[in-house]
């Protein structure tokens, strides 16, 4: 309850947290402008490039996301930006606001081991993503 909702800092590239609050969880992106070789590119073309999964690898869950920022809210972060993300909703990851029917013991046992992803995390894998995306030079 102590975050905030929202997080803009620049590192190598524009940087973005934003809390999903269907979930709870954070999604994180980098914007890169139309020089860079992924703007306008979907995931399954990223995939097509050389060395892509170095980029896909380096960060928490990989890469689940591509494209312009849309919800109006964000239209100030947004300019023409391509946006790449990550999220904070696998597996192991405690969705705070996801509604689950913790009577059933298959689901407690299931979420006994899932931690939160707070701020402080997302804040740091979004910087890993700017670095290896600043970095990344198509072969």
């Amino acid at each position: 309850m102590s975050e905030p909702d929202l997080c803009y800092w620049e590192s190598e590239l524009p940087c973005l947290a934003i809390r999903d609050m269907k979930l709870g969880i954070w999604k994180g992106f980098v914007a890169i402008d139309d020089s860079h070789p992924f703007h306008g590119k979907t995931v399954e073309e990223l995939f097509k490039l050389p060395g892509i999964l170095h980029v896909f690898h380096a960060v928490y869950g990989g890469l689940c996301g591509v494209g312009h920022l849309l919800v109006p809210k964000y239209k100030e972060f947004a300019k023409n930006h391509w946006w790449i993300g990550i999220e904070t909703s696998h597996g192991e990851d405690l969705m705070p606001l996801l509604k689950l029917d913790t009577s059933d013991p298959n689901m407690a046992k299931m979420t006994s081991n899932q931690t939160y992803k707070d701020l402080r995390f997302i804040r740091r894998e979004i910087n890993k993503l700017a670095r290896v995306v600043s970095n990344y030079k198509c072969q």
